[in-house]
């Protein structure tokens, strides 16, 4: 074959390589960008399906009694293999952020993002499976006695030691059914939701829950001035009113990523398992033809391959793989990883070697003839 053919020819394979990256990696996984909320037709309430987000705009600040919460809701999944959010409120630094999230059947509460627990932070935790099913009637209160969790009006978990608290500043936002990375989806219905500046008492909790019980509304915390409180009961449009105030949420119809992360250190939220193992082998294997082609479409450009050559396909390789992760950032059902940058940079070196080394192999064996 001509050289000239040979040039078209591993110039369309590589453009072809290229695209192909391109697509897999800046395709939406299950092919979509919308916002997975809908209303509930039946009763009060929102429905969360993956990749879904509801937030408030910057509102609410601490009390200095401490803050309670309480939210009924039902998750759709009972045992999710990640960790998801059901709310946080955030104010933009992670470690300060109070979340409620679940991971497998438990439900968790804690100050911060570790997720995996590695850096062990305190939290309040109890087993789905030990609660009745149905609707969950949870309340969380914190102050200076304590933390407690009660579950449908009972004292759950108990920690006199332990205290939570609203990130200070006067600048968090409520953000439910996902992270502000929106990379943290949780699957369920949500009921209602309330806000209180101080700690309930049992008492009042019980009562609460005796309240809501008889209604199946949250209409009894309007006489217990909350901070914010969400009925749910709107059915329609892109917004849930806060009853007490004018910290609504928003429900936009396309899914949206609060705050961006791009290029997360490797250990971050890292688990040893069969989907790191296989992201890890995609990344890497990936980018290894690209690398063997690209440089064979190069160096059909010079008489052969020369060190400009390597480093050009190299260089594309991982400029090809920084343009994904950068736009990965925005995408709520991916990930911008540093991690991902290094497998598929070290991909395009794999590949592009190899062709050195047949290369060299090639002009030895005909040398010897």
């Amino acid at each position: 074959m001509p050289v000239k053919n040979y040039r078209i020819v591993y110039a369309c394979l590589a453009l072809a390589m290229l695209g192909g990256i391109l697509f897999f990696g800046l395709r939406p996984k299950d092919l979509t960008l919308c916002n997975n909320i809908d209303w509930i037709s039946d009763r009060n309430g929102i429905q969360f399906r993956k990749y879904s987000i509801a937030f408030s705009p910057i509102f609410i600040e601490s009390g200095t009694d401490g803050f309670s919460l309480e939210m009924a809701l039902s998750p759709k999944i009972r045992h999710s293999d990640s960790f998801s959010i059901v709310l946080s409120i955030d104010n933009g630094v992670d470690s300060q952020q109070l979340v409620i999230g679940q991971w497998q059947s438990w439900f968790i509460v804690m100050n911060g993002d570790d997720y995996a627990h590695k850096k062990k932070i305190k939290r309040l935790a109890v087993n789905i499976e030990t609660l009745p099913p149905g609707i969950q009637f949870v309340t969380i209160t914190s102050g200076s006695g304590g933390t407690y969790l009660y579950c449908n009006g009972v004292a759950t978990v108990v920690k006199n030691d332990f205290f939570l608290k609203i990130p200070e500043g006067g600048k968090s936002r409520i953000i439910v059914g996902n992270s502000a990375y929106g990379k943290h989806p949780w699957q369920g219905d949500v009921y209602g939701l309330a806000i209180y500046n101080r700690r309930l008492a049992a008492g009042d909790v019980s009562e609460n829950y005796r309240q809501w019980s008889g209604s199946q509304t949250f209409n009894y915390a309007l006489a217990k001035h909350p901070l914010a409180v969400y009925f749910f009961d709107e059915k329609r449009g892109e917004l849930a009113r806060d009853r007490a105030g004018a910290a609504h949420l928003e429900l936009p119809r396309r899914m949206k990523v609060l705050r961006r992360k791009l290029l997360a250190l490797p250990w971050e939220d890292f688990e040893f398992n069969r989907d790191f193992v296989m992201d890890v082998a995609a990344n890497f294997i990936a980018f290894v033809p690209f690398g063997f082609v690209l440089l064979a479409a190069l160096s059909q450009m010079g008489a052969r391959l020369k060190a400009g050559a390597f480093l050009t396909a190299v260089s594309i390789g991982i400029l090809t793989s920084l343009f994904i992760e950068i736009s990965q950032s925005w995408m709520p059902s991916r990930s911008s990883t540093l991690l991902d940058l290094i497998l598929n940079s070290a991909g395009t070196v794999a590949g592009a070697t190899a062709l050195m080394i047949y290369a060299r192999y090639r002009h030895r064996s005909k040398a010897k003839r």
